[in-house]
C-alpha cells in the first residue's frame, strides 16, 4: 500500500482533515474539546464557556422547550425551569427535559418503568442538544 493511499479515509484525505472534536455526551452533563490538526503543538482546547459563563468544563445535559415542545427555548444550565411551589404551579412556565440519554445503549434496555417520563421523543431531544452544542463547537472552533 502506498502512502497516499494510507492517508485516505473512506475516500477522504485525512490531511483535509482540520479539526477533531471530542464530544462528551453524559446523562447529567456534557462537554467538548478540539484540536486545529494544522496547529504546529497539536494542543487540545477544552471549552469552558457555556452561555456567556466561563470556568466550568461541561454544562447540564438539559433542554427547555416552548409550550408546544417544538423549540427549544434555553438549553444547558439555564435550561433549568424554576422550580415553582406544587400549588402555584403555572402551566405557562418554561419546561425542562433531561436525562433523555438514559434511552440509548444499554442505559437504553431499561425496563419501561425505570426509564424517565418525558414529553418529547427521546430522539428529539437528542437531536436538539447535539445541535445545540453544535453551534457552541462552531463558534469557538472557528
Amino acid at each position: 500500500m502506498s502512502q497516499k493511499d494510507e492517508k485516505k479515509d473512506n475516500g477522504k484525505k485525512i490531511d483535509e482533515i482540520l479539526v477533531v472534536v471530542g464530544l462528551d455526551f453524559g446523562t447529567s452533563s456534557s462537554g467538548f474539546a478540539y484540536c486545529h490538526t494544522a496547529s504546529a503543538n497539536q494542543e487540545v482546547c477544552t471549552n469552558t464557556e457555556w452561555n456567556g459563563h466561563s470556568a466550568q468544563f461541561k454544562t447540564n445535559t438539559v433542554l427547555q422547550y416552548d409550550d408546544n415542545f417544538e423549540k427549544v427555548t434555553e438549553w444547558g444550565k439555564l435550561a433549568f425551569a424554576k422550580k415553582a411551589e406544587r400549588k402555584n404551579m403555572d402551566e405557562n412556565e418554561p419546561k425542562s427535559v433531561e436525562l433523555f440519554k438514559l434511552y440509548l445503549g444499554s442505559f437504553g434496555k431499561l425496563d419501561d418503568d425505570l426509564k424517565p417520563k418525558i414529553p418529547v421523543d427521546y430522539k428529539k431531544a437528542i437531536s436538539d442538544y447535539l445541535r445545540e452544542m453544535g453551534k457552541v463547537n462552531i463558534t469557538f472552533i472557528y
